[in-house]
């Protein structure tokens, strides 16, 4: 395999790290004292806090410049530019008259939502732009954060967020001619929005405005300022709200996020106007929102933290009980100080019924009859399965129905075939009206982390299951479907497969439901990466043995003249239910071709590969199994000649970052080079900032429970790095990266690791190699980056991991 570009040969010198002035703060836990002498760095804005982010940016620059990293990531960039300068299209979902779907456009930063009017290869080969972020904000750093039609096609609400933070705003934008009106709602943060069946507003998530925070003002260039009448009497002193209060840049807060409330906004209104529905009962709830398919019924879904587990409230939002409620608020905001809009999270809530009122398991809405719902559950099935629910008459006792435990009629079982597949998908659609077409379920499974896609109809269940074929081993996902449509979309991809977009149609349901068929898909679109071809690449899945004897499922992928043992980049998660499936990368074919390296990803346990039963076994006080099943996964990977130890690198965002620490921390001889992305590091105190409170249903609670923080002391990162004695195990060359705008897994958790690290290892007479910080400006956990952002973090993570893992 030839390599255009030769790796540089520079010793490695290590850098002279910026002073951290540690203090002697130290909490005291269940009568143990914890030192905390970086605390200080909590305070992410202050001068202090900025001055020594600036030394570390410094620090690691001044390394790449003297190691020839620097100048091997501008050769890697070219590289990097070049294979992700392609199309890619994602499913498409029909609204109104046109299908629309989202297009990675060459090497533009953002996405771009296009539409066609037909969903064929030439139809979406001619579609036409209807947004794009990339020209409305050059910058790149503005995203598209989520987006909702109403049900006749007629507008769409879509949110913006800027620098990557999770706070966006959300804009409506007429579909007839692409213009948007002057709506735009603030203050809106892990938000579904659902819209009224007569298109006359929707349903949002928001928080109370936060005063020590500012909103981007994300008005376009020349965009007048909105008219909506504000009905407040202080108007004026309050137009900020749509744009920012006054303090810290929004993404760069640390407090934490409760109270979350459910909105409801109709358009053309002031959203000071806006209307609550729902104010959660406990503050650290998160709740989903969600119109019915009849558009009779309101569904407020609030969940526990990251477990999938939730409650199922539902409101008549249908004739007399929506009116109702609606002069029920009206009179409120009449009565209210400033006539026209009272308080956030103050006025009449709507009534809710109770279908589900504990978290039991997770109900995933799928459609309804009347007051027949069908859900996908892992009620009483760790792998999941569909069942269905009948709402009690309106003169029902919820409460009796509810201590009854309610019957769930199982609709499709767990697992059906007997292979243990996980349930990760399930959509009702075909009823389309049309001469022979009945509704069918579309189902997405995982088996041993490969997808298949199955047709049931719940109708007939001694048809049983027809299978879909698939174009190879790999991942399915992106379903795409509309109860009412005669066709279903979803996106196929492999490790060495760009991807395609694949059609089903549904037309006529009959010839597609004989037993035991395969059923073949349309190809409307394949993915074509430049230079890049499958059949150069070796992929295989493989099985090693965790520290337990655990079978665990390991991917793996090189240039077929790769020569081993070789750099080998192994990359996990292991978290909160999140399955990793292979999936295409066209970075990734820079780092197999171009510089010779493997890939490998471990599906380790946390995740969500083999159901609940997988993530119990690497969550909470058996979160160790998952830094085992990685250090296996290396030591898998090393005794099989694919690689070395110091040919090791590993790689991990978020959960995945918070990996890779602990286990250079506890196995450090295993690697050679770490790459931690947006790490969890404190983890006696991450239920403090921002979203933290939320991981605790993964993690455990340190200060709540004596027994959570003995097990998390064992493994947490920043409290188990130690002095490396002279000729002793020193930590792999290690780059933590983070953010300035992560409210989500906050940068201190990185300021705080990385101090630690320099002034505990890094003042050690046998650590040897370096421990370096990566600070991004303007950017966040990951989600919206834009894409010259992304690259140019991508080069210089693969020319330190190309310098630092030597023969």
């Amino acid at each position: 395999m030839a390599s255009s570009v030769a790796a540089p040969a520079a010793p490695r010198a290590l850098p002279t790290y910026p002073e951290s002035k540690p203090s002697d703060t130290a909490d005291v836990l269940h009568g143990t004292t914890v030192p905390d002498p970086f605390r200080h760095l909590e305070e992410v804005g202050s001068d202090e806090t900025k001055a020594w982010v600036a030394a570390q940016v410094d620090c690691t620059q001044g390394y790449f410049e003297s190691a020839g990293i620097a100048g091997r990531a501008s050769e890697i960039a070219q590289k990097l530019t070049s294979v992700w300068d392609y199309d890619k299209v994602y499913p498409p979902h029909k609204e109104g008259e046109w299908y629309y779907f989202a297009k990675k456009v060459g090497t533009a930063n953002q996405p771009v939502v296009m539409r066609a009017r037909e969903a064929t290869l030439e139809g979406l080969a001619s579609a036409e732009p209807f947004l794009n972020v990339n020209e409305d904000y050059p910058s790149g750093t503005v995203a598209l954060s989520a987006i909702a039609y109403s049900d006749d096609g007629k507008y769409v609400a879509y949110g913006l967020s800027k620098g990557g933070s999770d706070w966006f705003q959300i804009r409506v934008r007429r579909t007839s001619d692409g213009v948007d009106l002057e709506d735009i709602v603030p203050w809106a943060r892990y938000s579904s929005i659902s819209w009224r069946k007569d298109g006359a507003g929707f349903f949002y998530n928001r928080y109370r405005a936060d005063p020590g925070v500012t909103l981007p003002n994300l008005r376009r260039e020349g965009e007048p300022a909105p008219t909506l009448a504000d009905p407040r009497a202080d108007a004026a002193a309050s137009a900020p709200a749509a744009a920012g209060g006054g303090g810290v840049e929004a993404g760069m807060e640390t407090g934490a996020n409760t109270d979350q409330m459910v909105y409801y906004h109709e358009i053309g209104t002031h959203p000071s106007s806006d209307r609550l529905v729902y104010q959660a009962e406990d503050p650290e709830w998160i709740m989903g929102v969600e119109v019915t398919d009849d558009g009779k019924y309101l569904l407020v879904c609030p969940g526990s933290g990251c477990d999938h587990v939730n409650r199922v409230f539902v409101a008549d939002i249908s004739g007399e009980a929506w009116a109702a409620w609606l002069a029920a608020a009206d009179e409120a905001a009449a009565a209210s100080p400033t006539p026209g809009a009272v308080a956030v999270g103050e006025g009449p809530q709507m009534p809710l019924r109770r279908l589900v009122d504990d978290f039991r398991g997770e109900f995933e809405y799928l459609t309804n009859e009347g007051t027949l719902f069908w859900f996908k559950t892992n009620l009483d099935a760790p792998r999941g399965r569909v069942i269905t629910l009948t709402l009690p008459g309106a003169d029902a006792d919820d409460v009796a129905w509810l201590a009854a435990g309610f019957d769930a009629e199982v609709a499709v079982p767990e697992s059906p075939t007997g292979r243990g597949e996980v349930l990760e998908s399930a959509c009702i659609t075909g009823d389309s009206g049309l001469e022979g077409a009945r509704p069918v379920l579309i189902l997405r499974y995982l088996a041993d982390v490969v997808s298949s896609v199955r047709i049931y109809d719940p109708s007939n269940t001694a048809a049983g299951f027809s299978e879909v074929a698939l174009p190879a081993p790999g991942s399915a996902s992106r379903t795409s479907a509309r109860r009412d449509a005669s066709e279903v979309f979803f996106a196929f991809e492999s490790l060495v497969h760009a991807g395609s977009v694949l059609r089903l149609g549904l037309a006529d349901a009959a010839p597609l439901l004989t037993p035991g068929a395969s059923i073949a898909c349309e190809a409307v679109l394949h993915t074509a990466v430049p230079g890049h071809d499958p059949n150069d690449y070796v992929s295989e899945q493989s099985f090693f043995e965790s520290k337990d004897g655990t079978k665990v499922p390991l991917f793996l992928c090189r240039h077929k003249d790769a020569a081993l043992p070789a750099r080998t980049l192994l990359y996990g998660y292991g978290g909160f239910t999140i399955s990793l499936p292979p999936y295409f990368s066209a970075a990734r074919t820079v780092w197999m071709k171009e510089l010779g390296g493997v890939y490998a990803l471990a599906n380790i346990r946390g995740g969500g590969e083999y159901g609940e039963e997988w993530h119990r076994a690497g969550s909470l006080r058996t979160k160790q199994n998952t830094f085992d099943d990685f250090c296996a996964a290396a030591e898998h990977l090393q005794r099989t000649g694919v690689t070395t130890p110091a040919l090791t690198a590993i790689q991990g965002g978020s959960n995945g970052g918070l990996l890779t620490l602990a286990c250079s921390l506890q196995r450090p001889e295993l690697f050679g080079a770490v790459i931690s992305q947006v790490p969890v590091a404190d983890m006696l105190r991450f239920h403090r900032f921002t979203i933290g409170s939320a991981w605790c249903t993964d993690y455990g609670n340190a200060e709540k429970s004596e027994e959570d923080f003995r097990y998390m002391l064992t493994y947490s990162p920043l409290h188990n790095v130690k002095p490396v004695a002279e000729g002793g195990q020193t930590l792999p060359a290690t780059l933590i990266c983070t953010a300035d705008h992560d409210d989500r897994v906050v940068p201190l958790h990185t300021y705080k690791m990385l101090a630690t690290l320099q002034s505990v290892a890094g003042a050690s007479p046998g650590q040897t190699r370096p421990l370096l910080g990566r600070i991004e400006v303007d950017a966040g956990h990951g989600a919206g980056k834009p894409l010259s952002k992304v690259i140019q973090e991508v080069a210089e993570l693969y020319a330190f991991m190309e310098h630092e893992l030597a023969a």
